[in-house]
């Protein structure tokens, strides 16, 4: 080869990239692979590794302590049945909280919507994909 088609070849490869790198936004599918660390598949053959992935709320993980406590008072004559309780979690040992999920982290197997970025080096996790039965 002379230096003239290898000069070719070269500005052949530089404009491949520049044009696979200056794709837009786009929207695609995937499935949650692995949880810790976190993978996702998007088509038959791209992984994506947590490095690449953005996560919006919407799939993290959420959890919130929540105190729950009641009276009630009976209105027998010596109101032998006043109380009050206290639902205590066992998970939370010394406290008065029990922990509740609100949104649960990503499972394996669970479908997610993701933003491919401009030149495809990052990906938002939007949502998940729910699927109602019938």
């Amino acid at each position: 080869m002379n230096h003239t088609q290898n000069l070719l070849n070269t500005l052949k490869l530089i404009n491949k990239d520049m044009q696979a790198s200056a794709q837009g936004m786009s929207i695609v599918f995937g499935q949650v692979m692995g949880c810790d660390p976190l993978q996702i598949k998007v088509g038959e053959k791209l992984i994506l590794d947590e490095e690449l992935l953005i996560l919006t709320h919407a799939v993290r993980e959420q959890k919130i302590n929540i105190e729950h406590t009641h009276s009630y008072t009976d209105s027998t004559k010596d109101n032998a049945y006043n109380k009050t309780t206290t639902t205590a979690s066992s998970v939370l040992s010394n406290t008065n909280f029990t922990e509740y999920v609100l949104v649960p982290a990503l499972q394996i197997g669970e479908e997610v919507i993701l933003i491919r970025m401009e030149g495809g080096q990052q990906f938002i996790v939007l949502d998940r994909v729910v699927k109602e039965e019938c």
